[in-house]
């Protein structure tokens, strides 16, 4: 498989993952006043080892490339995600 085929598809696998835990985080609902009903069930060690899992992948596939390049695309797309201040409906 071509390494940009892999890097995009970790990079949409990481990044949901993120947002998986972005969209469960108590503290964030409760600094933002949003409502807590609507929130997901939080299973943090999950979300984690799905953020990462990804990148484990591209090193047993040895794409040192597609690992190096989501290493830094991971980081700036979760910064992006995290420092966005939610919607209120």
């Amino acid at each position: 498989m071509s390494p940009v085929f892999l890097f995009l598809a970790a990079t949409a696998a990481s990044l949901l993952a993120v947002v998986y835990l972005l969209y469960t985080d108590a503290k964030r609902a409760r600094v933002f006043r949003l409502d807590r009903r609507m929130a997901l069930p939080r299973s943090a060690r999950a979300g984690w080892a799905l953020t990462f899992a990804p990148g484990v992948a591209l090193l047993a596939l040895g794409e040192l490339s597609a690992f190096l390049v989501w290493c830094g695309a991971i980081t700036v797309l979760a910064w992006l995600v995290a420092a966005r201040t939610p919607i209120r409906d």
